[in-house]
């Protein structure tokens, strides 16, 4: 059957005011109201020349049940925006600077005018812009007929949205081209004493290491061994920690109990722990983690997916398993600069404040303590998967 021309259901563009100036009302709608129409035109069923007879029946668009929609003609049409973006402004204080620009006409010759057709001048700034979006959940599924399963999918999409691009800003008209490349530059390798390194070994106490100068155990898989010496009467304190109240690790003994615990920028804390005290004498006391994720080796194609991503860890005394847990979410790329590394005490503040006060020296004996970092490695595969998804993302852009 051929398919009715477009007009048969929308109906021409016509004047709504024939004693005034000419003007003419347009009706926009997503692509899922054409494809609603084209599969009743194809079925054969009959089709309501009025927009709003599709428009109502329409509730899978999450672009609308997110940012809403309205129609200046006929509010009954109207969807009251689940999602509300904040105005983008700085963290900081910024110099505006002006710069000039022109507008010229292609057509003319140099015999009319060899000049530019306009001068004028803009101004622009730059800086680390603060952004924060409020989602209303209940709105979102309702705007969506209910269907949770595509909000679900809408608010992932934007959040990963948030965090991987740049707004595009000035960029025709400035020549501008800076990506969205931070968490790159802050983990890029610099000149210290632990660049290159994945074996880092300590014994006695250390305290104080900036963190530039620490091992960095995020978006990798780790191991960490303590040989200790426990006296008559039992012992406890901080074996080595990284981090604190806002965010870190900690591995200690509480009690004489082995504890391992990852604060989650003090929104959560995960926690492993023995259920028996260390005897006296000479113990190995481990923590393995097997992070589920590609690392910061995703960044180099501007793609957060490496970071943040799930773990398993698993303590251990004397080589036998006393607790194992795994994290759903890591610290995706950095912990506060404000705090340090230390091994055989917390000069910080501390991991939970809970179970310890700072300095919590440890009142045993550390023989020595040994940090193996496993970095995930890019295969030939994850590379050309990345390389694809950049270069969608490019093109969608």
């Amino acid at each position: 059957m051929p398919m009715p021309p477009i007009t048969d259901f929308w109906g021409k563009a016509s004047p709504t005011n024939q004693s005034g100036p000419t003007s003419h009302s347009i009706a926009y709608h997503s692509l899922d109201v054409s494809a609603v129409g084209a599969e009743a035109a194809l079925a054969g069923e009959a089709i309501d020349p009025q927009p709003g007879a599709v428009l109502a029946k329409v509730d899978t668009a999450a672009d609308i049940a997110m940012f809403g929609r309205m129609l200046a003609d006929n509010a009954d049409f109207n969807r009251e925006a689940a999602v509300q973006v904040a105005h983008a402004f700085t963290t900081h204080r910024i110099t505006v600077e002006d710069d000039f620009y022109t507008a010229v006409d292609d057509l003319k010759t140099k015999a009319e005018d060899a000049g530019a057709g306009f001068v004028g001048e803009l101004g622009f700034g730059s800086g680390l812009f603060y952004l924060y979006v409020c989602i209303d959940g209940d709105l979102l599924v309702a705007n969506l007929g209910g269907n949770g399963g595509v909000a679900k999918s809408a608010v992932a999409a934007l959040a990963e949205a948030l965090a991987t691009v740049s707004p595009g800003g000035k960029q025709a008209s400035f020549a501008s081209r800076l990506d969205n490349s931070l968490a790159t530059r802050m983990v890029t390798p610099r000149p210290s004493v632990t660049a290159g390194r994945n074996v880092f070994t300590y014994s006695g106490e250390l305290t104080g290491v900036p963190m530039g100068d620490a091992p960095q155990l995020i978006g990798a898989s780790y191991t960490i061994t303590a040989e200790v010496e426990i006296p008559q009467g039992g012992a406890e304190g901080m074996l080595v920690t990284q981090g604190g109240r806002f965010g870190g690790w900690g591995f200690y003994l509480l009690k004489g109990k082995p504890v391992y615990v990852w604060n989650l920028l003090d929104l959560k804390r995960v926690r492993w722990e023995g259920a028996d005290a260390l005897s006296p004498g000479k113990h190995t006391i481990g923590f393995e983690f097997k992070y589920d994720g590609l690392g910061f080796a995703t960044l180099a194609f501007n793609n957060s997916s490496g970071l943040g991503r799930p773990g398993t860890g698993v303590l251990k005394v004397d080589g036998k398993e006393v607790a194992r847990q795994t994290m759903e979410r890591t610290i995706p790329v950095i912990l506060q600069w404000d705090e340090s590394f230390d091994v055989g005490a917390d000069t910080g503040t501390p991991v939970d404040d809970k179970d310890y006060q700072v300095p919590f020296k440890f009142t045993g004996k550390l023989n020595k303590l040994t940090i193996k970092i496993d970095r995930p490695k890019l295969t030939p595969e994850d590379e050309k998967r990345l390389s694809e998804a950049q270069r969608n993302n490019r093109m969608s852009e």
